[in-house]
């Protein structure tokens, strides 16, 4: 389970979100030539791609609501 723990202060809360749905949250930082290899290796090390947060989204959920995301929306579908 790839859960991401969020830190506030001393206390953490669990979102449900993955690597993936970081990665959809800050799209606009990985469609870059340099970046985007990093959403290749998420996928390819495992990374759950159909994986829910809390809110029963998936990283392609997010990404396919925002502008400009195709090369992501792509890399998650391959």
């Amino acid at each position: 389970m790839n859960v991401v723990c969020h830190w506030h202060g001393e206390s953490c809360y669990i979102t449900g979100m993955t690597y993936l749905h970081l990665v959809a949250c800050n799209s606009e930082k990985f469609t870059d030539a340099r970046a985007l290899p990093a959403v290749y290796m998420l996928c390819y090390a495992g990374a759950d791609v159909s994986a829910q947060d809390d809110e029963g989204d998936t990283a392609l959920h997010k990404l396919v609501r925002k502008q400009g995301a195709y090369k992501i929306i792509i890399a998650l579908l391959r």
